[in-house]
């Protein structure tokens, strides 16, 4: 899902009234949708038709009293829009202070930890299913990393999960082949031909293992 930001104008008598507001969408396409769908209900009374049948971008209210037309659709970010609206709703120059942009930082830090404390698997994930999806809609996926600063956020993003998967994991065991994990990737614990054995580990110490030696070492 990306954000789009929606600019309208509102003819008003002889007052025009500018709007911007937001919708999260897969593409420009669905924004659109969404917007044309929001805009009919502008007005209690919903709109009584479209001020131009070719236009379906423009809404008459009250008799034809009130036109509302939507002027464009852009694909923004939440701190862009946030920052934007400040500039642009701000009287004179503000004090210096914590810029928006890293208030929208940290508010998107706190919803990426709460996602996590929800996702934790199991139970827990089929409990709050609907707000790990909305969360996960508005925060996004992890992105592949691209440099090492992303590739950095992603593991300490794995680590976390694997951590509170460990404590999930508590009292259960997994059964680990015995010859070197070097083998295990390779496709040689799957071959039938090779005689594999197998032992009994516990899952939580395993996952925390992961967590904290395997994913950190070298960083």
């Amino acid at each position: 899902m990306e954000l789009f930001e929606v600019t309208t104008t509102e003819h008003n008598g002889e007052q025009e009234y500018w709007g911007s507001h937001l919708v999260a969408a897969r593409d420009i396409d669905q924004a659109r949708k969404l917007a044309r769908k929001y805009f009919k209900k502008w007005y209690e009374d919903g709109c009584e038709k479209s001020a131009d049948p070719d236009d379906l971008d423009s809404f008459e209210f009250m008799g034809g009293r009130i036109l509302l037309t939507i002027d464009d659709i852009l694909e923004t970010a939440l701190e862009d829009w946030i920052d934007k609206q400040v500039g642009l709703h701000s009287i004179g120059r503000l004090p210096k202070t914590e810029t928006t942009r890293s208030k929208c930082k940290e508010l998107m830090a706190i919803c990426e930890y709460i996602r996590d404390c929800l996702d934790v698997g199991g139970e827990q994930s089929r409990q709050f299913a609907e707000e790990i999806k909305t969360l996960r809609e508005v925060i996004g996926h992890p992105k592949v990393a691209a440099g090492v600063l992303d590739e950095i956020s992603k593991k300490r993003w794995i680590v976390q999960k694997l951590r509170r998967l460990a404590v999930e994991a508590e009292g259960l065991t997994v059964s680990l082949p015995t010859m070197p994990v070097k083998q295990w990737l390779d496709g040689t614990v799957a071959d039938a031909t090779v005689d594999a054995d197998f032992e009994e580990h516990d899952l939580s110490a395993f996952l925390q293992f992961i967590a904290d030696i395997s994913i950190s070492h070298g960083d």
